[in-house]
């Protein structure tokens, strides 16, 4: 908290300028050394330099040490009574021109002091009232050297017009950085604005899509007609573009306000280039094109790279360069920069219309498509290439593109991956017995307070033969874990009663059966940061909404795997 004692915030801005102009002060000393004792003597010019370089030094460690407000203003005062007192000496020794040197030294002076206290009222007056006097005196030193009234009276109006000026410029300096740090303030707020908007947004939009592609993903696994078949998948495809959308929106953002962070771990780059081919092979057939793709031998075996959005990217850039393929192929090349193995290109080439220059210069901005008409033919918002360009230079590398209007185009993805350890892969990849059977159906507790969301996981877990129990908030929750019996607990964060963040710390405490317990945060949290969160504070592991059943399924079979795992070691132990 400032006191009436202790430099404010202008203040210690304007201190620590002055610090940083240490050198460049110093440096004008010596140059007025050299060109001020010819006319004001040798010996008062270099007791003037020795004098001023020490109060030099003492301001700056003086000021490093955060002083007093009337300590930090006397120091300023003592520093232009001082910088100025040499100029009197000019007018003194060698007349007129010693006064037109000198008078052009206060003029500079009094401006440079302006200037560099423009964020303080205070520091201003104290640094720039010495040399304001100091040029009014030079009128009635000009009267002693001998000067016509005339001059001296022009030359007291020369100076207040100055002084005047200095005041003119320090206000408006001022008033230009008032009105820049409103500025940023208010762009500040409004970037908080944004994120808590988009935070809320994505909430609001995952839980209601848990609720269609759930149940879209519960119905595809019962019996279904070819045609009640066609129209989950419509369902499914259309649902997950719309998450992909959302993705895409939260993703960008992310980027551009720099919360957007990469996890890097070992990963095994040939399947990740299958996979993501593998994923619009389907696409490519129906439309009668090819997708084919290769990778050097001298690409490392496994790579140092955050999986999920290098995967990202490559989808982007394949569906691209299907989406405007009408006739032809896509093919997916992977090479290794023969002079810096972790540096891996990977070109996606079709054989496309290709894309005219001008509109290369744009296309990897967002919102923007090669076809902005009305009328375009495909679809799509434009965000691909930008993540993916954004995403590649946060992987110090980039994207690039050639392309021939009428023979196609080759967007070159560059990014570092260093080359990681095979054995280290190996440990990342699932145990073979990651879906082992605990000889018992696991019982599961439940906890959401929407009753959609709980159908939803009810539907899901329905083939899975586990023994479901269900709550709606955290208070229930802790009262049927009391009872004991639960495997695992599925926790919704945000509920009433009792949010899942309490009811995950009350479990921690002992206070509701095991404190071990393996608790999972199920939520539609799914912003930068929302995980690390979750997860320092309590929760076993973590799954955004919409629920992925792949993912679901994953984790309880990992935990199986581990369940069966210590059954097996206390039996052994017994």
């Amino acid at each position: 908290m400032t006191t009436a004692r202790s430099v404010s915030d202008d203040l210690r801005d304007v201190l620590e300028k002055r610090r940083k102009q240490l050198g460049l002060r110093l440096a004008v000393a010596a140059l007025m050394l050299v060109f001020i004792w010819p006319f004001a003597g040798l010996a008062a010019t270099v007791a003037w330099f020795v004098v001023y370089t020490g109060l030099q030094l003492i301001e700056w460690r003086a000021m490093g040490r955060s002083p007093r407000r009337w300590a930090a203003l006397t120091l300023l005062h003592l520093n232009s009574w001082l910088f100025g007192s040499i100029a009197l000496l000019g007018p003194l020794n060698d007349g007129a021109w010693g006064m037109a040197a000198a008078f052009a030294l206060m003029c500079g002076a009094l401006l440079n002091a302006a200037l560099t206290s423009q964020k303080s009222l205070s520091a201003y007056i104290a640094s720039t009232a010495p040399f304001a006097l100091y040029l009014l005196a030079l009128t009635v030193v000009a009267r002693f050297v001998g000067a016509p009234d005339r001059y001296a009276a022009f030359l007291g109006f020369a100076a207040v017009m100055v002084i005047g000026f200095s005041a003119l410029i320090w206000r408006a300096a001022a008033q230009a950085l008032a009105a820049e740090s409103a500025a940023r303030a208010r762009a500040e707020e409004a970037d908080v604005a944004k994120s808590a908007f988009l935070a809320m947004m994505s909430h609001e939009l995952r839980t209601p899509m848990n609720g269609v592609l759930g149940m879209a993903h519960a119905l595809q696994a019962t019996p279904l007609s070819k045609r009640q078949d066609q129209y989950v998948s419509t369902i499914l495809q259309s649902g997950t573009g719309l998450m992909t959308l959302l993705n895409d929106i939260l993703d960008l953002s992310k980027i551009e306000a720099g919360r957007f962070e990469l996890s890097p771990t070992p990963a095994d780059l040939r399947e990740l280039i299958a996979s993501s081919c593998q994923m619009w092979g389907q696409t490519a057939l129906e439309k009668g094109l090819t997708l084919d793709w290769s990778v050097e031998d001298a690409v490392p075996a496994a790579v140092t790279v955050d999986a999920v959005r290098l995967h990202q990217m490559l989808l982007n850039l394949i569906s691209n360069a299907l989406k405007f393929t009408a006739a032809g192929g896509v093919s997916v090349r992977v090479s290794v920069d023969p002079e810096a193995s972790s540096r891996i290109a990977i070109a996606v080439s079709d054989t496309g219309a290709g894309i005219s220059a001008e509109v290369q210069g744009r296309l990897f901005q967002p919102f923007t498509q090669a076809d902005a008409s009305t009328s375009r033919l495909h679809g799509g918002t434009g965000l691909g290439l930008a993540i993916t360009r954004q995403l590649a230079r946060m992987m110090d590398g980039d994207v690039t593109l050639e392309s021939t209007v009428g023979l196609g185009s080759t967007f070159t993805l560059q990014v570092s991956l260093p080359e990681a350890d095979v054995a280290a892969l190996a440990r990342t990849r699932p145990a073979a017995d990651d879906g082992a059977d605990t000889g018992r159906a696991l019982r599961i507790l439940a906890v959401d307070d929407n009753a959609t969301n709980r159908a939803v996981i009810t539907a899901l877990l329905a083939p899975a033969g586990v023994e479901l129990i269900l709550a709606v908030d955290g208070a229930e929750a802790l009262t049927l874990l009391r009872a004991g019996g639960v495997d695992l607990v599925l926790m919704d964060v945000h509920m009433p009663v009792m949010d899942g963040l309490a009811a995950t710390a009350e479990i921690r405490a002992g206070r509701a059966g095991r404190a071990d317990l393996h608790v999972i945060a199920l939520t539609a949290d799914a912003m930068a940061g929302d995980r690390e969160r979750l997860m320092a504070q309590g929760f076993s592991e973590y799954l955004s909404k919409p629920i992925q059943p792949a993912a679901l399924y994953a984790l309880l079979g990992d935990f199986a795997a581990r369940l069966t795992a210590d059954e097996d070691e206390a039996a052994a132990s017994a």
